[in-house]
């Protein structure tokens, strides 16, 4: 009993150092359609394995099974100096829709499942650009842009797509903070309070 404790202790203490390799991935794919960012399945896998491997673990897939519309993946995590090997499964909905029925639903629900898992297992934060490498306390004040999806992307692209005009113009050292200072020079709050509408015309402003 003592043993399985011990090498179970060894599998947790080498996934601790894992967790920690890995601070952050970084979005950088958008859907435009919804209007929001996120992070691709691949950074994640690549993120992940390298933090894994680094610490002698590997981690084995056993299977996939749908059941319920709901599609159903198993893993095997083993430490490769002889420590405890630990089971996970993870669940995805599949979802179907237009230009996504039957396989490619079923795949999107692997690739999501496979992604999620691995942010879990590893405690992953999945951060805007703008973010990304900041501390806490530098991050806390910049999550103020409105809370609306659309003109709050389109604004934080413009800003992307032409960065050195806007930030000499505007100042900031970020998108997010130059998108802030943005709306201050337009007389609209900072605080997350500007509806999608004014957003949208200080987008408009930016283009004429």
């Amino acid at each position: 009993m003592t043993a399985k404790i011990n090498q179970l202790s060894q599998t947790y203490v080498c996934l601790s150092k894992a967790q920690a390799a890995v601070e952050w991935v970084q979005k950088t794919a958008s859907n435009g359609h919804h209007g929001y960012n996120y992070v691709p399945v691949d950074m994640m896998v690549r993120a992940c394995k390298k933090a894994l491997l680094d610490n002698d673990l590997v981690l084995i897939p056993v299977g996939w099974t749908i059941q319920d519309n709901l599609a159903h993946g198993s893993w095997v995590l083993h430490h490769l100096n002889g420590g405890e090997a630990i089971n996970l499964n993870y669940t995805m909905p599949v979802l179907e829709s237009k230009g996504r029925a039957g396989d490619k639903a079923y795949l999107a629900a692997q690739s999501s499942c496979y992604k999620y898992m691995l942010r879990d297992l590893l405690m992953v934060p999945m951060l805007e650009e703008e973010v990304c490498g900041r501390k806490d306390e530098e991050v806390q004040p910049l999550r103020k842009l409105p809370a609306s999806n659309e003109n709050k992307q389109r604004l934080q692209q413009m800003v992307r797509d032409n960065k050195e005009a806007l930030y000499t113009q505007y100042g900031g050292s970020n998108v997010l903070e130059c998108c802030l200072a943005i709306l201050a020079a337009n007389g609209l709050p900072t605080d997350g309070t500007a509806d999608d509408d004014q957003v949208g015309k200080v987008c408009d402003s930016l283009l004429s």
